[in-house]
């Protein structure tokens, strides 16, 4: 289901053990985008994780104080190779990340050179107008923002963010605000075991994939 962490302009980047914890469990490939004096740029194709921590802290140590999105992959549409990390430029002012598989599949499987979330972008995103876009992004245009809500679907959730500084977050609400940073889901979080005082042993997992709490009945041997 992969996770995006966005960061706005004068928040502090997420401790190093939070992004290690997202890559932990989110592990097909890693990507980021900053935007830093008038343009957005993109960072991505980090497919091990000491590579990814060791740039990590050259970007902490110089754009912190930037706007910026990280994105951690699970592939379900594409296969794991750099191409189909996130995040994706929209146009050459604004680029997104997505969480979540899209209804619309546009014939992409895991086999597949392109994902859903790409193929999104070249069928839907990239058709927009600049002008309708960039309202939107400011702010200013709802409708677009509705409409584009509606078309991915609640469980589905994609950032924008612009050469402005801008972030436009679809489905906010399915997100989660923590210490002034938005993430798609809680699996920045540190994994815990939750066990239960029944009359038998009960256990509990989170499942990444369909993002619930999973439990294990230790007496039948069953889920």
């Amino acid at each position: 289901m992969c996770i995006i962490c966005v960061k706005k302009k004068g928040v502090d980047l997420p401790s190093e053990e939070i992004i290690s914890n997202m890559w932990d469990r989110n592990s097909d490939g890693a990507g980021i985008a900053i935007a830093k004096e008038g343009k957005v740029e993109i960072f991505k194709g980090f497919m091990q994780k000491e590579p990814f921590m060791n740039y990590m802290d050259y970007i902490r140590k110089r754009y912190n104080d930037n706007a910026m999105l990280l994105h951690f992959r699970i592939a379900t549409h594409g296969q794991v190779i750099q191409e189909c990390c996130h995040p994706f430029r929209v146009n050459n002012d604004t680029v997104f990340c997505h969480n979540g598989i899209l209804h619309y599949e546009y014939g992409v499987d895991k086999t597949s050179l392109k994902s859903d979330t790409m193929m999104f972008n070249e069928k839907i995103l990239r058709k927009l107008k600049k002008t309708e876009l960039d309202s939107m992004m400011e702010g200013k245009n709802e409708v677009l923002k509705e409409l584009l809500e509606g078309y991915i679907g609640d469980r589905n959730k994609m950032i924008l963010l612009n050469s402005k500084d801008q972030v436009q977050i679809l489905n906010e609400k399915a997100g989660i605000w923590d210490k002034g940073i938005w993430y798609s889901n809680s699996s920045y979080k540190k994994r815990e075991v939750v066990t239960y005082n029944y009359s038998f042993w009960q256990g509990g997992y989170w499942d990444n994939k369909t993002q619930e709490w999973m439990f294990w009945d230790k007496k039948t041997q069953t889920y």
